[in-house]
């Protein structure tokens, strides 16, 4: 369909069934959006046996797909859940329909390149992490169908080699034990980001999960180490968030980076790597507190300083911390290292809230700043880092929920902002999964 005429995914979700019409003769799926579009037009679908192609019909003109790597006209999810789709969908081999749920992108088009090439079909069968890349690969970069059908007849070690991948086969074996509930944009670049490490220290576990593949690319020095060697598998998350901490609050009180990373590298178990954390926390904010008291006893200046504007307005329960004083203080009795974002508040890259129910909790939010061309000017877009209680605690569901009822109204967007600067500033909550 042309940009003119696209459908965004709201508007597809309103057809109903009985706007669509299956032909059992010609395999195919004759769709009507007439009432969409508001002129006489029609989507048609092929089915899998005669290799999945569309068209459109659009006031008497006909218009032919002919790129498998143009945007997918609908999700996976509308494809897998709606009714309109459904003696179309039933022509499609379910093993192809379950494996297309978690690899995200293309949907269609990746349909079209197995339904029609056997090579495709084979690839996406015996190792569908490495179709995935490769036809990522081939959308980003504009190829044709055929050199893509060519890259898939290829030895799969030559297929590596093909988007600048490790050529070996311990590449491969890596590719088969990655895990992840969805493949998507931000799965795409850690893959290959990973693959530009040696890692062949994975190639002793079952599985290697997305929290895994993130802690490694952070720090790889941890790739050989006997804290990895000896870990089970069981919460990778917390452990790459207590590293984070670590390494965080080791800069800031001047720590020999060294020494920190070679007690990590001889850790066994995340108890280990707990000590370590709660020990800099201690001299984190005793640092931060003698140096609060030396200047009150010389009369020296206040070191301390406020922090710029928050990004969102706070309310009785949720309010920002909005200088180093406030924020050392939150550190201390939340027995946490949130002091050591200090510098990263002053640079406008972070912002840190106290939340005092449904409980107390601190609540960190990350703050990147994109370019926008046409007006010369950056848009902030707002992340949650960290949501946690006392002694970095995981919080309740209902303060999970407070929080996101919080942070996804953009009515809290701060209007002392400039404008240029609040656009789009909330993230959507499917961003926000991992709180």
């Amino acid at each position: 369909m042309t940009a003119k005429h696209n459908l965004n995914h709201k508007q597809w979700k309103k057809l109903s069934a009985d706007e669509s019409h299956w032909c059992s003769d010609k395999q195919e799926l004759t769709i009507d959006l007439s009432h969409l579009l508001g002129k006489p037009a029609s989507l048609i679908l092929t089915s899998w046996k005669h290799g999945i192609v569309w068209r459109h019909v659009i006031d008497g003109d006909i218009e032919q797909h002919k790129n498998p790597f143009e945007d997918s006209l609908f999700p996976i999810s509308f494809i897998i859940n709606n009714d309109v789709l459904i003696p179309w969908r039933e022509t499609i081999p379910e093993a192809i329909i379950k494996r297309l749920t978690i690899y995200k992108g293309n949907a269609l088009g990746m349909l079209n390149m197995c339904s029609c090439y056997q090579c495709c079909d084979e690839l996406f069968a015996n190792n569908p992490l490495l179709f995935w890349l490769l036809f990522s690969d081939a959308q980003k970069n504009n190829w044709h169908e055929f050199e893509f059908v060519k890259i898939c007849r290829l030895k799969q070690t030559d297929i590596l080699k093909a988007i600048n991948l490790p050529a070996t086969k311990s590449t491969l074996k890596l590719l088969h034990k990655i895990k992840a509930r969805q493949f998507a944009q931000q799965e795409y670049e850690l893959i290959r980001e990973l693959l530009t490490i040696d890692v062949q220290g994975l190639n002793h576990r079952k599985t290697v999960s997305l929290p895994l593949i993130k802690l490694i690319i952070h720090f790889p020095l941890l790739l050989n180490s006997k804290l990895l060697n000896h870990w089970n598998g069981k919460g990778i998350k917390r452990l790459g968030e207590l590293v984070q901490d670590i390494e965080h609050m080791a800069h800031r009180i001047g720590q020999d980076r060294d020494v920190i990373n070679q007690q990590l590298f001889s850790c066994r178990g995340i108890e280990c790597v707990q000590r370590i954390h709660d020990k800099l926390v201690v001299q984190l904010n005793n640092k931060m507190m003698a140096l609060t008291t030396r200047n009150h006893e010389h009369h020296s200046p206040s070191p301390f300083q406020a922090f710029p504007l928050p990004p969102l307005l706070g309310n009785k329960h949720i309010i920002p911390i909005t200088n180093t004083n406030r924020l050392f203080e939150e550190s201390k009795r939340q027995h946490h290292c949130v002091a050591a974002y200090d510098e990263e508040i002053i640079r406008g890259e972070y912002y840190v809230y106290q939340i005092l129910a449904p409980e107390r909790a601190t609540l960190g939010i990350k703050i990147k700043r994109r370019l926008l061309l046409q007006q010369n000017d950056q848009q902030p877009s707002l992340k949650i880092d960290q949501l946690k209680g006392y002694r970095n605690k995981a919080v309740s569901k209902e303060t999970k929920e407070a929080v996101m009822l919080w942070f996804s109204d953009k009515n809290n967007i701060n209007q002392k902002i400039p404008l240029s600067l609040r656009q789009n500033a909330i993230s959507t909550i499917a961003e926000q999964q991992y709180v």
